[in-house]
């Protein structure tokens, strides 16, 4: 498989940009040990509980949330970095820090799709939109997002994590 262009993608999602690059994986939650250093979100609560997703996960489930009627409030800078140049997305893992009440937030709105009888429909739509704006972008035709049934139980497991407060995302 040819791998990704190293660029920044921007979709017609409603987060931001996101950095695909180098991950041409489907969609999926992963813990470090399953695949081994793919690029991806590793996320640490302040408890200390960790959740991993990959690029394409990630992506995929702040859209999909945002369908549910999350309404991000953006992270928030590192220490290292001033404020004043900080925007706020979601899309790098550069230690940014995402609120208690955004998280909760998210993982109510991931909860919502878990629980919608249309869910799979509509993630399938979510993952071919996705899936276009990157071969439009990059011109890597074959690239696909695809939304296996395993997703929703990750999905629920995350909404659980988010709902316990804020984290990291390194």
């Amino acid at each position: 498989m040819r791998p990704l262009p190293n660029k920044r993608l921007k979709l017609a999602a409603r987060v931001g940009v996101f950095d695909f690059s180098p991950v041409p994986c489907s969609l999926s939650a992963v813990r470090s040990t399953d695949l081994g250093p793919a690029m991806g979100m590793d996320l640490t609560s302040e408890s200390r509980a960790t959740f991993r997703w990959n690029g394409s996960g990630w992506t995929f489930l702040l859209n999909l949330a945002q369908r549910y009627d999350w309404r991000p409030v953006g992270t928030q800078a590192p220490p290292t970095v001033e404020n004043a140049s900080w925007s706020g997305a979601y899309d790098s893992n550069e230690g940014r820090r995402v609120t208690a009440d955004d998280a909760r937030a998210l993982g109510v709105a991931l909860e919502r799709a878990v629980a919608d009888s249309e869910r799979t429909r509509k993630a399938e739509e979510l993952a071919l939109e996705i899936s276009v704006a990157v071969r439009e972008q990059t011109g890597y035709a074959d690239y696909h997002v695809g939304v296996p049934e395993s997703i929703w139980g990750y999905l629920e497991e995350f909404a659980d994590f988010c709902k316990k407060g804020g984290f990291n995302i390194e």
